[in-house]
């Protein structure tokens, strides 16, 4: 089950990275599909650091990263 979850949200990370840059559209489409599959953000930081924990694993993904790709 975690591996799955992983996998999506890799899959969705890197569908996400074709979008147009510099757009709030990759933060809110992120948190829809996070929702979708039942996952919440933990917290945001200043810098643009979003962490989320799927069961005991903690992730931290970069919007700046997405918006580069």
């Amino acid at each position: 089950m975690k591996t799955s979850i992983l996998v999506y949200i890799f899959i969705f990370i890197l569908i996400i990275s074709c979008v147009s840059p510099k757009n709030d559209y990759v933060f809110n489409k992120l948190k829809t599909e996070l929702d979708k599959k039942g996952l919440k953000i933990d917290s945001v930081d200043n810098i643009g650091l979003i962490y989320v924990t799927v069961q005991d694993i903690k992730l931290t993904i970069s919007l700046d990263n997405l918006r580069k790709s």
